[in-house]
Order: structure tokens, then C-alpha cells, then sequence
């Protein structure tokens, strides 16, 4: 099966702020934890994710989103050619909290 998201302009959502200890949300992901995926053609695409948000009380950061990220079929093909890609920025940790990771792309891909 393949996955085409060539010439896509997608920007994902964002995750919500932690509250009373919580940890921030994490950033949404574009073609990541996929399974059943032979071929990703992600070419000439826009790709944004979001940022995860902050912590709050000690708590870590959201993390941010992926891009092609944790896919785990065998063999798989990813195209990045000419494609504008941002991965999520880590949230904030508050009050001695750390922050959250940013997002990955193409990584992690078993």
C-alpha cells in the first residue's frame, strides 16, 4: 500500500496546555506510525506539525510532532524530494519542569 501525500500543504494541530501538573500536549504528526505502508511520496509537499505545549507545575513540555516518523513496515520507501518540511518544537516545562522534545522526521522507522 502506498501513501501519497506529493504537492500536500498540511500543518497539524497543536496539543494543549498541561494544567495543575500536567504534561503539555503533544504536537499532531504527518505519515508517522504507519504499518501497512510500502511507499510514503511525501515530494513537493508543505509539511508542518505543530508544537507540543507547556507544562505546568514541575510537569515536562509536550512533545512536538513527526513527520514520516515510527513507521514499522519492512523495507519502506520515503520521498522527501524538494518538500518543505518543519517538525514541532518542544513545549515549555514550567516551575523547574523539562521541556519537551521536538518532533523527528524520518526517524525511528523500523
Amino acid at each position: 500500500m502506498n501513501q501519497n501525500l506529493c504537492g500536500a500543504t498540511i500543518t497539524t494541530g497543536k496539543g494543549g496546555d498541561g494544567r495543575f501538573g500536567g504534561t503539555g500536549g503533544r504536537g499532531g504528526d504527518v505519515g508517522s506510525g504507519n504499518s501497512n505502508f510500502r511507499t510514503q511520496n511525501l515530494a513537493r509537499s508543505d509539511l508542518r506539525t505543530a508544537n507540543g505545549r507547556s507544562g505546568s507545575w514541575w510537569s515536562t513540555g509536550g512533545r512536538g510532532g513527526d513527520i514520516g516518523s515510527r513507521n514499522t513496515m519492512a523495507n519502506l520507501e520515503q520521498d522527501f524530494r524538494d518538500a518543505v518540511l518543519k517538525s514541532g518544537d518542544g513545549g515549555s516545562g514550567s516551575y523547574g519542569g523539562a521541556g519537551g522534545r521536538g518532533g523527528d522526521i524520518g526517524s525511528g522507522n523500523r
